[in-house]
Order: C-alpha cells, then structure tokens, then sequence
C-alpha cells in the first residue's frame, strides 16, 4: 500500500482534514450516531499515517475515552 504524503503547505492539509472530519461528524448525528464517532472516522480517514488515541483526542479536542468509545464502535462496523 501506497502512503500518500500530505501536501507541503500545512494549512491547506489542515483544511483538508477539518472538511474531513466535519462531513464524517455531521453523517454520524444524521444516522443517530455520535458526532465523536465521526469526528474519529474523519481523522482517521485523512490521516495518512496510523494515529494513536492520544494523537487523535489532541487533533480532534475530544476526551480519550470518547476516542476510545469511538474507535470501539468503529471496530465493530
């Protein structure tokens, strides 16, 4: 498999990444899922690298345990 490296300008990663994660957010609440659920899937799915739970609840500003909840569920689909 093929890793894909993130564009030289930062920001317009960053920007990729939030758009990401917004998307996968607002999918979750409109399936009756958690946002958290898919705030996790959105950075996981930009990320062109694994991410730990710690690196994952910095990026995305929510809890270790909502990360870990939400990779849990993520598992299990």
């Amino acid at each position: 498999m093929q890793v894909i490296d993130p564009p030289t300008d930062r920001r317009v990663w960053q920007d990729f990444e939030q758009g990401l994660i917004s998307v996968f957010s607002e999918l979750a609440d409109l399936f009756g899922n958690p946002r958290s659920h898919g705030q996790v899937y959105g950075i996981l799915f930009s990320s062109p690298v694994p991410l730990t739970m710690e690196e994952i609840a910095n990026r995305i500003g929510i809890s270790l345990g909502s990360v870990s909840i939400g990779l849990r569920a993520l598992e299990e689909l």
